[in-house]
This record gives structure tokens, C-alpha cells and sequence, in this order.
């Protein structure tokens, strides 16, 4: 919602209230001048408003607190990464030219796995 600047005189006891509600609302002057006339155009009840201000605290509060939370889970997670990543690259299994070259030879054609002709014959296990 856009918004422009309008100057409004106040007697000093209005202005007085105003700061004191915004002030324990946690709320600014303008925001409660802006509620006045709202509740003024819209007809609704100081009440209404007041339960509508309520909510909107709650739910402002449940918001910051769930962002608070996915930080803490996103600091987890970049730990968690990180310690991957370490034991990774410390892994001598995990040498990213030997999986290169592996995953070349499982990707060739099976006869050309091996340079040796195929003689047909297989080496047994038993001994003679």
C-alpha cells in the first residue's frame, strides 16, 4: 500500500495517548494515527480493532520466531555440509579422477574393456 506525507495538528494530550499506545503496542505514532481514522472510515469498533491489532502481533511474533528457527536449522545444515565436504576431500576412496576413470570403463562396451584378445578359455580356481 502506498502512502503519502500529510500534516496533522494534534493537541498535545492527543499526541500524548497516541505515543503511549503505539509506545506499549510496540507500534509506531503514524501506524496508530492511521488506525484512528481507519476505524473512523470503516466504522468498526475501537474493540474490533483492537482484536485485529492482537492477532496481527501474535502472528508477527510466530513469524520472527519460525525465522529464528529455519536460521538455526540453515546453520545446521551448512555445519553438516561442511563437515561432508572435509571428510570428502580427505577420503582417499573418493579420489575424483579415480571415480573419473572408472566411470569411464564401466561406461565402454564390454569388449573393449580389456586389451588382451579373448581366448575363450577361463582360468579355474582349483589346484592341480
Amino acid at each position: 500500500m502506498s502512502m503519502v506525507s500529510t500534516l496533522l495538528y494534534l493537541e498535545p494530550q492527543q499526541k500524548a495517548v497516541l505515543q503511549r499506545v503505539a509506545k506499549n503496542r510496540g507500534t509506531s505514532l503514524s501506524h496508530e494515527i492511521r488506525l484512528a481514522i481507519r476505524q473512523y472510515l470503516d466504522g468498526a469498533s475501537s474493540q474490533d480493532l483492537t482484536e485485529i491489532d492482537l492477532v496481527t502481533h501474535e502472528v508477527e511474533v510466530t513469524i520472527r520466531d519460525m525465522l529464528k528457527q529455519l536460521k538455526a536449522a540453515n546453520a545446521t545444515l551448512q555445519h553438516a555440509f561442511s563437515d561432508i565436504e572435509r571428510i570428502r576431500r580427505q577420503s582417499p576412496v573418493l579420489d575424483p579422477r579415480e571415480v573419473a576413470a572408472i566411470t569411464a570403463l564401466i561406461k565402454q562396451p564390454r569388449q573393449k574393456r580389456s586389451s588382451r584378445p579373448h581366448s575363450g578359455n577361463r582360468p579355474t580356481s582349483r589346484a592341480i
